[in-house]
């Protein structure tokens, strides 16, 4: 196969890739990391609130509500860190508060 069928094929795939509904949001402004999930952002704000305030000093998390007729995950989780010693206990936070609920 020549290299301009590849870069062709190539080019095709990621533009079926990323047009249209399924690509996630950004991340808030100023953020560290983050995490897109299926669960309803009500429940990731609730869940935070009730763990975040005891273990997460100096980190601060922000929830946000997706058009879902615009992405594929309905709710973003934006984490901006102060400092890097939070980091194993902003993880837990977030795995714990975004695994979707059976």
């Amino acid at each position: 196969m020549s290299k301009f069928a590849v870069a062709a094929a190539v080019t095709f795939i990621l533009a079926g890739c990323s047009s249209g509904v399924g690509t996630p949001t950004r991340l808030a402004k100023g953020a560290n990391g983050g995490i897109w999930t299926s669960r309803p952002a009500s429940e990731v704000q609730a869940c935070i609130n009730q763990i975040a305030p005891s273990t997460s000093v100096g980190t601060r998390y922000e929830v946000t509500e997706n058009d879902t007729s615009k992405t594929i995950y309905p709710t973003t989780v934006s984490v901006f860190n102060a400092d890097s010693e939070s980091n194993s206990t902003t993880v837990k936070v977030v795995e714990s508060c975004t695994i979707p609920r059976n």
